[in-house]
């Protein structure tokens, strides 16, 4: 789930496995108002993401760790309804990963998180190539169980959903800054006024939270040598919204999402590893 800030409406993929594949926008009663269609092969779809005018879906899924590679699409047109796309290649530092989230930093970064023994929070970009697989860097360790993650507005935060909460950092030093208790998201975005989240759960219902802005009790990350971040918008100051619990705000219909194993929607289909492409 991305929240669209041009239009004031939200992506969803239709969670389908066959050939033909579509995105859906839902409005915020949760009926589809525009639909595209467009023609990836994909492997294991798990997030999107929304920066800058564009809208980025992350094929990073990779449960056998077989994958040389990973990657993310974004549709060219996504006002029409039928697209051609961008397509970006990206590989560890360290071997193959299950990875569960995405974030497009404002600058353009890439930032990918994995599951698994050992999560991790990697960059890529923000010049990355379409050409070329481009190279992955380990920027911090991950909170374990990790499911989906965004970019708060000011583009220095970055709210990661994992299995029991929504946890915020600085994406600078990588130091927690605020959580909230959270159970049973699935994914996680700002809404279309950036003002709160928005977390879809294991069904079709979508909750309001406002941003964490304290710290409580927290599973203990292990420290990462933080590395200078290329992708972010130094905030203007501190936040100062209270979080609270969170609301129902919208019902998605079961036709608009597919909502299984952390993964927002599913595409499966022949994995295109070896090549990269603008189409």
């Amino acid at each position: 789930m991305a929240a669209d800030l041009d239009h004031d409406w939200y992506w969803v993929t239709d969670g389908s496995q066959s050939t033909v594949h579509s995105l859906l926008a839902l409005d915020k009663t949760g009926k589809e108002v525009h639909r595209v269609t467009w023609e990836p092969a994909f492997h294991d779809v798990q997030a999107m993401s929304w920066a800058n005018g564009a809208l980025y879906v992350a094929d990073i899924g990779d449960k056998d760790a077989k994958r040389r590679g990973v990657r993310v699409m974004s549709p060219t047109s996504p006002a029409a309804d039928q697209s051609t796309y961008h397509e970006w290649m990206f590989t560890y530092p360290d071997g193959a990963h299950d990875a569960k989230a995405l974030a497009v930093s404002p600058k353009g970064s890439f930032y990918i998180i994995t599951g698994g023994p050992a999560p991790a929070i990697y960059r890529g970009g923000p010049q990355a190539s379409r050409t070329e697989s481009n190279p992955l860097e380990k920027v911090a360790n991950a909170p374990a169980g990790v499911k989906d993650a965004t970019f708060l507005p000011d583009g220095s935060r970055l709210a990661m959903l994992t299995d029991h909460e929504v946890r915020v950092v600085d994406a600078y030093s990588w130091k927690t800054l605020a959580n909230a208790s959270f159970s049973g998201g699935q994914a996680i975005t700002t809404d279309t006024t950036q003002k709160t989240l928005e977390i879809a759960t294991s069904g079709t219902a979508v909750k309001g939270l406002d941003f964490p802005t304290t710290l409580t009790s927290v599973s203990p990350t292990p420290s990462s040598t933080p590395t200078p971040r290329a992708g972010a918008t130094q905030a203007s100051g501190k936040p100062t919204s209270k979080a609270r619990s969170g609301t129902l705000t919208a019902v998605l219909g079961a036709f608009a999402v597919a909502l299984c194993a952390g993964v927002v929607t599913f595409f499966h289909g022949r994995s295109q590893d070896t090549t990269w492409r603008h189409r």
